[in-house]
C-alpha cells in the first residue's frame, strides 16, 4: 500500500508541476471569456452590411444556375444576395465548399482579387478608408470549421477608431468575419488561451482535438490523484503531533486543506470541460444527420422547383432570399433584416406569414424517423431548461417535437428559418447538466 501510495504522490507531484500553469490558464481565461466573447459577425452586423436585392436584375432560374455551375452533387440549400452590385446565388453543397453564381446571367462568379474585396468591404462598412492586409486560408480568427466552405479569406482593415478588420470570402464574396482590436487583445488572453487555439494547431482539427481531449484527461487524472492522497493524510480521531489533522506545514499545509475544500468544484469544472470536446465520444451529437434533414426536406433539394419567372410583392425590400424545401415544397425565405421576414410558397408566390405553418413542420418532422410514433409538439416562447438563448435580440421561439423512439429524441425546429436546430436525445439532455451546468454554473 505503501508503495501505491508513494507512487501516486510522485505522480501528482509531477502533473502537478506539468499541469499548474494550464490550471492557472483555464481559470483565468474562462473569466476573460465571460465578459469578451469570441469574434463572430452577428445575424443583425450581417444585415446591417447586406445591400437590398435589386430585383429588376433578376433572374436566371436557380435550375439552370445549379445546372451551369458544374456541380453533380445534390444541394442543402440555395441563397440569393447582392455581390458586387449584382445579385449572385450562394449554392451549398452538402459537406462542400460554396459556389457563387450570378443571377442575371448563370455564369460563375470568379475568384475576387483584392480590389474587389475591397469594393465588397467598403459596401459593407460605408467606410472609404478601407486597405486589404492579406489573402489566407486561416489565420487566429478565421480557424474555426464552420468557415471551411468559404476559404480563402480577403483581411481587410477599415482603419477606424476600433480597429476593425472585415474578412471577405473569396469564393463567395460575403463578409464572414469581423473583428476589432479591443476583441484580438482581449481573446489572446480569452478564448484562444482557454481552448488552446493557436493557429498553427487549430486548423488542423484532428490533432488540436486530440491534444486538448488528452490534456484535459491527463488534468482530471492529476486531481483525482491529488483528492484522494489528500483525503488519505487527513486525521481526525487521532490528530498528528502537531495538533493538527494534516501533517504538512506552511505552504504544504495550505495546499492540502484548500486542496481538500475546492476539489469538487476544480474536478467538477475540469471534467465537464473535458466534456466539451466530447464530440460524439461518450454522448450523442447534437446535429441530425444528412440522411435526416433531407427526410425532413422530403427527398433531395430539387432547383427546378423555384422557377423566379414572376417575383411576388412581399420580395420588396429583401436583402437576402433562402431557397428552402420543407417536406417536399418549396418556398422562399424573404429576409429584409436579422429580425424582419416573410415566407412565400415558391409554388403559388402566396404569402404564408412570417414563419412556417405548424402542420407543415410536423409532417415533415414525423418524416425524420421511419415508423416513430410522434408524441407531441410543444411551441416555446420562452427559454427553458433544454433551449435557451443568451442573444437579447434573439427571439428564443422554437418548436419541439417529441418521438417515442427509444432514445427519447426531441427535435428542436426553428419556425422562422423552418430547419432543424438541432436534436436532443435523452444523452444530449444528460449532457446538457453534465456541461452546461457543471460547467458554466448554468444550472
Amino acid at each position: 500500500m505503501r508503495r501505491v501510495l508513494r507512487a501516486l504522490v510522485l505522480i501528482h507531484r509531477y502533473f502537478g508541476i506539468a499541469m499548474c500553469l494550464l490550471f492557472a490558464m483555464w481559470f483565468a481565461s474562462g473569466i476573460v471569456m465571460l465578459f469578451v466573447p469570441y469574434p463572430a459577425l452577428t445575424a443583425a452586423e450581417r444585415f446591417h452590411g447586406l445591400r437590398p436585392l435589386e430585383l429588376s436584375k433578376c433572374c436566371v432560374s436557380p435550375a439552370a444556375a445549379y445546372a451551369k455551375s458544374g456541380l453533380t452533387e445534390p444541394l442543402e440549400r440555395m441563397r440569393l444576395i447582392m455581390v458586387l452590385d449584382r445579385p449572385v446565388f450562394q449554392l451549398h453543397p452538402w459537406n462542400g465548399v460554396i459556389v457563387s453564381m450570378f443571377a442575371d446571367t448563370g455564369e460563375p462568379v470568379p475568384s475576387l482579387d483584392a480590389q474587389q474585396a475591397l469594393s465588397v468591404a467598403q459596401s459593407f462598412s460605408n467606410s472609404a478608408g478601407v486597405s486589404h492586409r492579406e489573402l489566407s486560408d486561416y489565420d487566429q480568427w478565421t480557424v474555426p470549421n464552420g468557415l471551411d466552405a468559404y476559404r480563402p479569406f480577403h483581411r481587410v482593415a477599415l482603419n477606424d477608431a476600433d480597429g476593425a478588420e472585415l474578412y471577405v470570402s473569396q469564393r463567395a464574396g460575403e463578409v464572414m468575419r469581423d473583428t476589432t482590436a479591443f476583441e484580438r487583445r482581449w481573446n489572446y488572453v480569452g478564448s484562444v488561451v482557454h481552448w488552446i487555439y493557436p493557429t498553427v494547431l487549430r486548423k488542423d482539427w484532428a490533432m488540436w482535438d486530440r491534444v486538448v481531449w488528452y490534456g484535459s484527461l491527463i488534468g482530471i487524472a492529476g486531481a483525482l490523484i491529488g483528492i484522494v492522497l489528500g483525503i488519505t493524510r487527513l486525521r481526525f480521531r487521532k490528530p498528528y503531533p502537531s495538533g493538527r489533522h494534516s501533517p504538512f506545514r506552511g505552504w504544504m499545509y495550505w495546499h492540502h486543506i484548500l486542496g481538500i475544500a475546492c476539489s469538487l468544484f476544480v474536478l467538477s469544472w475540469i471534467f465537464s470541460g473535458w466534456l466539451s470536446m466530447d464530440h460524439g465520444r461518450l454522448f450523442a451529437k447534437p446535429d441530425a444527420s444528412r440522411i435526416e434533414r433531407e427526410r425532413f426536406m422530403g427527398g433531395p433539394f430539387k432547383p427546378e422547383r423555384f422557377a423566379m419567372r414572376s417575383l411576388p410583392a412581399e420580395m420588396a425590400g429583401a436583402k437576402e432570399i433562402e431557397f428552402i424545401q420543407v417536406a417536399g415544397v418549396a418556398f422562399y425565405r424573404v429576409r429584409i433584416d436579422a429580425q424582419l421576414q416573410r415566407v412565400v410558397a415558391a409554388a403559388e408566390n402566396s404569402k404564408v406569414g412570417s414563419e412556417w405553418a405548424q402542420s407543415l413542420l410536423t409532417r415533415a418532422a414525423e418524416s425524420v424517423f421511419n415508423s416513430v410514433r410522434l408524441l407531441g409538439v410543444d411551441r416555446l416562447d420562452r427559454n427553458d431548461a433544454y433551449h435557451y438563448t443568451t442573444d437579447a435580440s434573439t427571439p428564443p421561439a422554437m418548436l419541439r417535437f417529441r418521438f417515442d423512439d427509444p432514445a427519447k429524441t426531441w427535435l428542436h425546429i426553428d419556425p422562422a428559418s423552418g430547419v432543424i436546430v438541432e436534436k436532443v436525445d435523452a444523452s444530449r439532455r444528460l449532457y446538457r447538466w453534465l456541461f452546461n451546468g457543471l460547467h458554466r454554473l448554468d444550472f
